[in-house]
């Protein structure tokens, strides 16, 4: 399943991030109704995150590729300054950008993605 099978990660509580084996793992839950996903980043080749606090909510996650056109190159170019591809990462593939309503901001660069039941 991708992503844009769960546009209404909107508001979604973020409680668990991770690596495991080069993917970047994101465990989310909506409040009131009980439901819980994971979110995984195969292949995640570079991740930079900025404040992640007690409470994580989400606003939205956007997926771009290299077709996507200059809004994946302008999150690229902030990926590179970010996180320099000396120290990993390929500059190509699939760019996830996650926008808080509170909390954590991210980028991910990574291959492919897969939701499943927590």
């Amino acid at each position: 399943m991708d992503i844009d099978g769960f546009e209404y990660f909107h508001d979604w509580h973020i409680d668990q991030i991770g690596m495991c084996k080069g993917d970047f793992i994101i465990h989310v839950r909506k409040y009131g109704n009980g439901l819980k996903k994971v979110i995984f980043f195969n292949g995640a080749s570079r991740v930079a995150v900025d404040n992640f606090f007690i409470q994580n909510i989400i606003y939205d996650i956007k997926i771009f590729d290299d077709n996507s056109g200059p809004e994946y190159d302008k999150f690229l170019m902030k990926m590179d300054k970010i996180y320099p591809r000396q120290f990993g990462g390929t500059g190509g593939g699939k760019m996830a950008v996650i926008s808080a309503s509170v909390g954590l901001d991210g980028l991910v660069e990574f291959s492919e993605l897969s939701i499943e039941d927590e």
